[in-house]
């Protein structure tokens, strides 16, 4: 009888850089654990209904607005509008030091702490008795409020992929939009409660929605995993995770992207200024700010625009909620589109022409429009509002390769957000009332200068630093940890090409070698043996010697398959064999490889450039029903390679 084939996994530890064998898994089995039965249903409820509480203790000031709030405390309007602007401040100020912090001490730690806080702030809102009171817990909130969402968006890449990172950021929105949904109502039952126990409406609003937050608090503390390697809640009594789905969470992000693999980093004021000098990270930022002014200015007017319309108060504030709904339903749509294709800032694009369209719509309605007509393109835009959020914050989550700079990044992103929502509140004045065709034209004009940001991003590479002799040694060992991160060793005398030969010339290979091959027994090195290398580096910053004499005997895991990357000068290589006709198993000798990944690859190439890819395919049709499909991890760098991807 046949021996099954069977693959074999590196788990690869980054806190030891020690890897170990763990067994293979079926695409089928990481699907089971991270969408049907166990992360997405575990995880993704407890980071939604953190942003909808967060929502809910942010807003429901407006809500209080109706009650005899300004009475109680004789405050006027003015001194409300000074409240909210500190609470903005507060957050705009904590968003970076917030998620430093995070990095020091590990995100679920700091997430549920920061929930503890804002709960207890939001809570005792209820005892203010004075202007002063008023704003010193708007101050305290926004403080404490602040880093919470770039913190979870950090979060979440450490557990997902950055194929599945856009969908998910966008799930993580839904808290956003449902609290918007839902706040008036619940806020509506709650102010019939005012008189009791000796409280007024706002006071138990206050009360009962601050009490629900620090119930989110303790649904942390019960069940918040702290990584895909530990995930354990931080009491670490109970785990809802088997070991082998937490192999399975822990291998296949690690694969992708090996930073990812700690649960705490150090982020040190060389990496912030990386961050901060780096030119992408601000163009994020300033895409929120311009995307997301129309959102603020939307949000608060919506209900006064539809009532202007002709309905009532109480239908106004119901006709509003469709747009949330609407947002829901295109955001996620935009999300899993984007997810497929693999393309973050044409989407963006699409949903900026969507509210181009009917802010343009709105400015040239005529004076007398049917109120159901201005009414149905007035949804359309909010339902269109701020759809590019959740992609442009995954996009920047995604293409971030650095802790510090996704951290960083992250926080100026939602910093951008808030200075936009603030900017928004100008929007509509008074004096453009009731059709605001000034309003509508800012917001049209807004939109429009976003998808020149849009394009800026998808055509400036990351900052990069140019890669000198000095540089080389200073990476040598982070050249090691990428080859980890792209190469699963083969057997012992299996070759591994370096993502970067040039660090590591005159190191290994000397001058004038074409790449730099190691074995995989060099390759798969312990924990000793890296400090070793680093240590020789550090002793000769100029290569005299080769790493080999400090590394010794290396382990390996035999019996797993390779996954090697494409050089430019392959990739160039292949095209020209492919126009020249020949076919895979000719290009495949040239390039020395046969593994079905590469007979893959070429005949995803051969169908992108027309030439005859079809027929290939199926040539291969029948030998796929006998054998085992090709590598399918290898799709990304593959994909990455040769077509026109934005991430």
């Amino acid at each position: 009888m046949e021996e099954e084939k069977k693959t074999d996994t590196v788990v690869y530890d980054p806190s030891n850089h020690s890897p170990s064998e763990g067994e293979s898994w079926t695409q089928d089995e990481e699907k089971a654990v991270v969408r049907k039965s166990r992360l997405d249903w575990y995880l993704m409820p407890l980071l939604v209904v953190g942003f909808y509480v967060l929502q809910l203790d942010r807003t429901n000031i407006s809500n209080a607005l109706t009650d005899t709030l300004t009475q109680d405390l004789g405050i006027t309007n003015n001194q409300v509008n000074i409240g909210n602007q500190l609470m903005l401040a507060g957050i705009v100020i904590a968003e970076i030091p917030s998620n430093l912090i995070l990095q020091r001490v590990g995100a679920p730690v700091w997430l549920t702490l920061q929930v503890a806080i804002w709960g207890t702030i939001a809570l005792t809102q209820a005892c203010c008795t004075n202007v002063h009171s008023f704003y010193a817990t708007r101050m305290l909130l926004g403080l404490f409020e602040g880093g919470f969402i770039p913190g979870v968006q950090y979060m979440l890449a450490l557990f997902y992929k950055r194929d599945e990172l856009a969908l998910r950021t966008s799930i993580f929105y839904f808290g956003n939009y449902s609290a918007a949904a839902t706040d008036s109502l619940i806020a509506a039952g709650i102010l019939q409660m005012g008189g009791k126990g000796g409280l007024a409406g706002w006071q138990w609003l206050f009360v009962i929605e601050g009490t629900f937050t620090l119930l989110i608090f303790f649904g942390y503390v019960l069940l918040l995993p702290r990584s895909p390697k530990h995930t354990r809640p931080i009491h670490g009594r109970f785990d809802l995770f088997t070991d082998r789905e937490r192999t399975i969470l822990s291998t296949r992000i690690i694969l992708g992207d090996v930073s990812k693999g700690a649960d705490k980093t150090e982020i040190t004021l060389k990496s912030l200024r990386e961050a901060f000098v780096d030119l992408r990270l601000w163009l994020h930022m300033f895409l929120n700010i311009l995307s997301l002014t129309p959102k603020g200015g939307l949000a608060i007017y919506g209900p006064t625009i539809i009532k202007s319309l002709g309905f009532s108060k109480t239908n106004a504030n119901l006709l509003n909620a469709v747009g949330n709904v609407l947002v829901i339903i295109l955001s996620y749509t935009l999300s899993v589109a984007s997810d497929k294709t693999r393309l973050r800032g044409p989407w963006c694009i699409v949903a900026f022409v969507w509210s181009i369209a009917f802010s343009g719509a709105l400015c040239g309605l005529p004076v007398g429009a049917n109120r159901w007509v201005q009414y149905a393109l007035f949804t359309l835009l909010t339902g269109g509002n701020a759809l590019s959020q959740a992609i442009n914050d995954a996009w920047l989550n995604i293409n971030s390769t650095k802790p510090s700079n996704r951290s960083v990044g992250l926080a100026m992103a939602v910093m951008g957000s808030n200075l936009g929502g603030l900017a928004g509140q100008q929007l509509f004045q008074e004096s453009d009332a009731p059709r605001y065709p000034k309003a509508f034209l800012a917001i049209l004009l807004l939109y429009g200068a976003s998808i020149p940001n849009t394009l800026a991003l998808m055509y400036t590479p990351p900052t990069t630093k140019p890669t000198t002799r000095a540089s080389s040694s200073a990476n040598l060992s982070n050249a090691i940890m990428g080859g980890l991160q792209r190469f699963i060793a083969h057997r012992a005398d299996a070759r591994v090409p370096v993502l970067a030969p040039s660090l590591w010339a005159g190191y290994h290979c000397g001058s004038g070698t074409n790449g730099c091959l190691w074995t995989a027994e060099q390759v798969l090195i312990q924990d000793n043996r890296l400090n070793a290398i680093r240590q020789f580096i550090s002793n000769n910053p100029q290569g005299a010697a080769a790493p080999d004499q400090v590394l010794g005997p290396m382990s390996f895991l035999p019996g797993a398959r390779p996954q090697k990357m494409w050089g430019r000068g392959e990739v160039a290589t292949v095209k020209e064999m492919l126009a020249a006709g020949k076919d895979y198993e000719e290009i495949g000798a040239r390039l020395g490889r046969s593994d079905k990944s590469v007979q893959a690859k070429v005949i995803r190439m051969a169908k992108k450039e027309n030439l005859g890819g079809k027929k290939w395919a199926k040539q291969l049709q029948q030998r796929a029903k006998d054998e085992e499909t090709a590598v399918e991890g290898d799709d990304d760098d593959a994909d990455a390679d040769y077509e026109d991807e934005d991430e």
